[in-house]
């Protein structure tokens, strides 16, 4: 992990910025300065295993799904050919609801 993470600071992809630094100075760049994060290419303060005991529990996971939705519709399958990616399809999937409904997540 620590090596993934020296990868990453040294090749400036982490902590993530998405403005052009060639732009200019912005006073929000969360970026490390060339002098900090040449302290994770050298590797000057090691990687120390932290308590086992602080650790989080394992998480447990479990099949099928995670929540109990309310209606489950199912969509017809369409598979775009590779000459015609920008295949616009509406497909219409009726609810049979008698009244109007919230749509919490789809």
């Amino acid at each position: 992990m620590a090596t993934s993470i020296r990868e990453k600071v040294v090749k400036r992809e982490m902590p993530p910025w998405h403005a052009d630094p060639t732009v200019g100075d912005f006073t929000n760049d969360p970026r490390l300065s060339k002098r900090r994060s040449g302290r994770f290419a050298r590797g000057e303060r090691g990687a120390k295993e932290g308590d086992p005991k602080d650790l989080p529990p394992v998480p447990v996971f479990h099949e099928g799904w995670h929540i109990v939705p309310d209606v489950v519709f199912s969509v017809p399958e369409h598979v775009a050919s590779a000459d015609n990616q920008d295949d616009l399809r509406y497909y219409y999937v009726p609810t049979n609801f008698t009244e109007d409904k919230w749509v919490q997540a789809a």
